[in-house]
């Protein structure tokens, strides 16, 4: 691509890019794009797509047998499924062609890497400090309270768990009015931390929200509408505007492992993005599977979590961060009309397609 088109990519709107960095993979020319945009790799990005695009497993049901079906009956469903250990990109497919897991093995720059290591470590210790300082007064009054997820157990960073919801109902899973909506505590609790963690993350959080475009735009624009939304109410607006990412809950973990389980709170026709970060050697695996995907420093895994259990294996050296980006239906109901989200589009359906032109403002 000569050097004036590429200066050309660079000048356009956030909105516009997306578009073109979508067509250019559907079209499977990853090499014509610009190799970075705004601190981010997307010629890399590019690539890794198109080569899990080439790398399908295809499921024995469709996405809907396993929406409807409980824990026996997907056992029965995918008995015959056994992926085994993986290390290069891949998508899992459901029988009608719907991606329900896609594999995307070092997406993440080493910037961007580095930047979200940091931006964990800084956050760390304020949010420690306020969680040991919550749990000394409820052992006051309650002598058998639980210490909570949050532990101190390894070498760097400690194990910690911190969940932020940039907008959520006083009580989880309700569904209400958007002027009900409001900030996770821990936002306010530490608030120059966070904001300052906010910034750090945004070249990680655009290229979340780039991947999601292209894996689910229908599941980004729900997301990038709630977003919208929220800088619009009163009491999610500051924080709303601090926020880069389609998606309005992160989950952080710091040298944890994560048990098996299913994200039952979640959407299952969004993909929740999981990204890792460290020097850790683990595995996510995927039990209904029996799949076990090398989880390395700067992967994403973008997997329907509400539909297949999974977990991340423990390790015996090295550190590591875990990122979870994660929609909520109650809160994106409240701005897309509780209108439910498709399906990522079909495999097959991919090949030329053309989205239309999501209109936002640039972050």
């Amino acid at each position: 691509m000569p050097p004036h088109a590429k200066t050309t990519h660079h000048r356009m709107p956030w909105d516009q890019m997306l578009n073109i960095i979508e067509n250019h993979i559907n079209c499977g020319k990853p090499n014509q794009l610009p190799q970075t945009y705004r601190s981010i790799a997307i010629q890399a990005i590019a690539q890794t797509i198109c080569d899990a695009m080439n790398k399908k497993v295809i499921l024995p049901c469709s996405a809907a047998e396993l929406q409807l079906a409980g824990s026996a009956k997907q056992a029965t469903l995918l008995a015959s499924v056994h992926i085994g250990r993986v290390s290069t990109p891949m998508v899992v497919v459901s029988s009608d062609d719907i991606p329900l897991i896609w594999y995307l093995p070092g997406v993440a720059s080493k910037f961007m890497a580095n930047e979200a290591l940091h931006a964990v470590d800084e956050l760390r210790g304020p949010l420690l400090a306020k969680f040991n300082s919550m749990v000394a007064a409820a052992l006051k009054t309650e002598p058998e309270a639980s210490a909570g997820p949050i532990r101190e157990n390894s070498q760097m960073w400690g194990g910690v768990q911190i969940h932020i919801h940039l907008a959520g109902m006083p009580k989880v899973g309700r569904y209400g009015p958007a002027m009900d909506l409001r900030p996770s505590a821990n936002l306010a609790s530490c608030s120059a931390e966070m904001r300052s963690f906010m910034k750090r993350m945004k070249t990680l959080m655009q290229t979340v929200d780039l991947i999601t475009f292209v894996l689910h735009p229908d599941s980004y624009t729900a997301g990038r509408t709630t977003l919208h939304g929220l800088r619009k109410q009163p009491l999610t607006k500051s924080w709303a505007e601090a926020w880069s990412s389609a998606f309005t809950c992160l989950a952080v973990m710091a040298n944890r492992a994560a048990p098996a389980h299913r994200d039952s709170k979640g959407d299952k026709r969004q993909y929740d993005a999981l990204l890792n970060f460290g020097s850790a050697r683990t595995y996510l695996k995927v039990n209904n599977l029996h799949a076990e995907f090398e989880y390395g420093h700067g992967t994403a895994v973008y997997i329907a979590g509400s539909l297949f259990t999974h977990e991340v294996t423990t390790w015996v050296t090295g550190e590591r961060v875990g990122l979870t980006f994660f929609m909520r239906k109650e809160v994106q109901g409240c701005f897309n009309n509780h209108t439910q989200v498709p399906w990522p589009r079909p495999m097959s359906k991919r090949q030329g397609d053309q989205l239309q032109n999501v209109m936002w403002q640039d972050n």
